[in-house]
């Protein structure tokens, strides 16, 4: 396991170090590059989904995107096509907050 360092200061270190994660990137980039991962889970902010989905995608990994799968339609259109790699699995996490109350 790894995480892509977010935000400046330590706090990624200390998130690390607590749940004993041993690599911090310092790019989705390179995240998505790092040959020691198969799949990525893409809990970033919504405007990153789609060029991250793809590039992982792209890269030969499986993907499990959090939330909104994309900005807009077109965005998911763009993803539902980049699908098409043999064997990969894409899936959006479902959100219950999304669902009415009672």
């Amino acid at each position: 396991m790894s995480v892509w360092r977010i935000g400046a200061g330590n706090r990624p270190r200390r998130v690390a170090d607590e749940f004993g994660i041993p690599t911090i990137y310092e790019s989705w980039q390179e995240l998505v590059a790092a040959p020691d991962s198969d799949a990525i889970v893409i809990g970033t902010w919504p405007y990153l989904h789609c060029p991250v989905t793809l590039a992982a995608l792209a890269a030969g990994k499986h993907v499990l995107c959090e939330a909104r799968m994309a900005m807009n339609a077109g965005e998911a259109r763009t993803i539902a096509f980049g699908i098409a790699g043999p064997g990969l699995i894409w899936w959006r996490r479902w959100c219950p907050h999304h669902l009415p109350c009672r």
